[in-house]
């Protein structure tokens, strides 16, 4: 009996490699879906199947002989949900691993059907487990697992740290006055919509956001540089253009990197929204600021208990309150994990550990109906 693993968008997909990892570390079998992001990343050596059309039968599960379906949700494709149902209706467990804070119920019906239930649901942490409880998920399906695609932050950080190119984010260069400041956009606009007509509108939107950053850091240009980080489903052109327009006095560009977390690592200090990317900096020791002003989706709110995070919600005095924040900053400085960065480090064997056990008792069953 193998794993099936399915996934849609980038963050999904990078919480399920690592686990895929550890189930070729345990010579456990697995299989993942040609499909969705997940393709570019994991290797072509991995056993891969095609979702698509036979999907919907009992033969596509008995042929490829999955014991265990191990998804990821996304907040548009519905490919990865969509199969899980079908795991279901052929009595195969189904594992959901979470890779962020947000929306813990409404992933679960976003194909306009009823609300599934997998027989697990990982979460992040302890408060993700008590906020996925007060959302509707059911406390018996969820289990705290880490986030496994946070396991290998800090060997990476260290890796880039000792590299001989004392890297810099995406070829915008330390900035010669002092500060490095890297912005991490998000398609706030195209996945929640830019007004209040929206149902999940979050009460700004990334241009909105990238202005007042501007227009509050414009004291601080003479020692401050901005690497606009844009998100893989962002038009970079039409956010390079919207930070000519607003930049005023600020030197800076957009980055290019082959991942996200690789422009937080040559960053004196981290702004953005709500990306997980914030989350990955906090982690690491780094200065954190989350600028969402007008925010309503409650959820969203994952970084406000951070010790150390700068969370402004509000326009009002947000100039002088990035101000202090910037003179706070000490340029080159290195940073030291976090304790809460254990928990994700063993990630991807807690998550493994799940699908073992109920691959297992799947052969049992099926053993039992058999004799």
């Amino acid at each position: 009996m193998k794993a099936l693993f399915v996934s849609g968008d980038v963050g999904g997909a990078r919480a399920l490699i690592p686990v895929m990892e550890a189930c070729e570390r345990h010579s456990f079998p697995f299989a993942v879906c040609r499909h969705g992001h997940i393709v570019t990343e994991a290797p072509e050596r991995w056993e891969w199947v095609h979702p698509d059309g036979t999907a919907e039968t009992r033969t596509f599960f008995e042929e490829n002989g999955v014991g265990v379906l191990v998804f990821a949700t996304s907040s548009k494709d519905t490919t990865a949900l969509t199969l899980a149902r079908r795991a279901r209706e052929c009595l195969i467990p189904t594992i959901h691993v979470l890779d962020n804070w947000t929306s813990y119920a409404l992933r679960l019906r976003m194909d306009g059907l009823p609300a599934f239930v997998p027989d697990v649901y990982t979460v992040m942490d302890d408060r993700a487990l008590l906020e996925a409880e007060g959302d509707g998920v059911g406390g018996s399906v969820l289990h705290v697992t880490g986030q496994p695609a946070l396991a290998s932050l800090w060997e990476e950080y260290r890796s880039w740290q000792n590299s001989a190119a004392e890297n810099s984010p995406g070829g915008v260069g330390p900035h010669s006055a002092g500060l490095t400041i890297v912005f991490v956009s998000e398609p706030v606009t195209h996945d929640q919509g830019a007004t209040p007509a929206s149902p999940g509108y979050r009460g700004y939107t990334e241009k909105e956001v990238l202005s007042l950053l501007c227009q509050t850091m414009q004291p601080c240009a003479d020692r401050v540089k901005i690497a606009v980080l844009p998100h893989p489903r962002e038009d970079r052109k039409e956010l390079s253009r919207h930070w000519e327009s607003e930049r005023g006095l600020l030197e800076g560009g957009i980055v290019s990197v082959e991942r996200g977390r690789n422009a937080i690592f040559g960053a004196d200090g981290v702004v953005g929204m709500a990306s997980i990317l914030l989350y990955e900096a906090w982690l690491l020791g780094k200065p954190v600021m989350s600028l969402q002003p007008g925010l309503r989706v409650k959820p969203l709110r994952m970084l406000e208990s951070r010790e150390g995070v700068l969370f402004i919600d509000t326009c009002e005095n947000t100039a002088d309150r990035v101000k202090e924040w910037v003179s706070s900053i000490r340029p080159g400085a290195r940073q030291t994990p976090l304790p809460e960065l254990g928990l994700h480090e063993k990630a991807p064997e807690n998550v493994f550990k799940l699908i073992e056990r109920y691959a297992k008792e799947k052969k049992t069953d099926r053993m039992r109906s058999q004799s």
